[in-house]
């Protein structure tokens, strides 16, 4: 479950179902903390990206559909922001330095289109968050546990 929580004019910060800040939505941009470094960012974009566009497409059908090839991921600075791309076109804004917590050392930012208005952005941003929260459930799976993890269950 994802909560949404009003904060004020285009302002929302939106959590997971533990109550835990997972990100925000400031205008047209949906944003998501908690990512550890550069390489954690561009898999979570390649994660996101397919539900992004499959929730813009039913808000807005015909819309062109762009794909993206995980082996063109770069990232690109404009100027003014730094980018996550596959060097055709400008995925997701990426941030360093975001949160005082543990694992919160990065962020991504997706910038929905011009015509999507407050309500198609908050269902976008429930879509992307729900993805998100099951793509993170997904790698605590499949990630082995440390050393120590699996030395304490071997003797318990």
């Amino acid at each position: 479950m994802i909560n949404v929580h009003f904060e004020g004019d285009n302002r929302h910060r939106l959590e997971d179902a533990a109550g835990t800040n997972i990100g925000w939505i400031r205008g047209r941009a949906i944003g998501f903390v908690g990512l550890r470094d550069e390489h954690d960012a561009m898999t979570t974009v390649m994660a996101l990206w397919e539900p992004l566009q499959t929730a813009l497409a039913q808000h807005f059908p015909g819309r062109p559909h762009h794909v993206v090839h995980r082996s063109r991921l770069r990232l690109a600075h404009d100027g003014a922001f730094e980018w996550i791309t596959d060097e055709q076109l400008p995925l997701a804004r990426f941030y360093r330095g975001v949160g005082e917590g543990k694992g919160e050392g990065s962020a991504i930012e997706f910038a929905l289109p011009s015509y999507a208005n407050e309500g198609v952005v908050i269902s976008v941003a429930h879509v992307l968050a729900t993805a998100l929260v099951t793509y993170r459930a997904t790698l605590k799976r499949t990630m082995p546990k440390p050393r120590a993890a699996r030395e304490r269950e071997a003797i318990a």
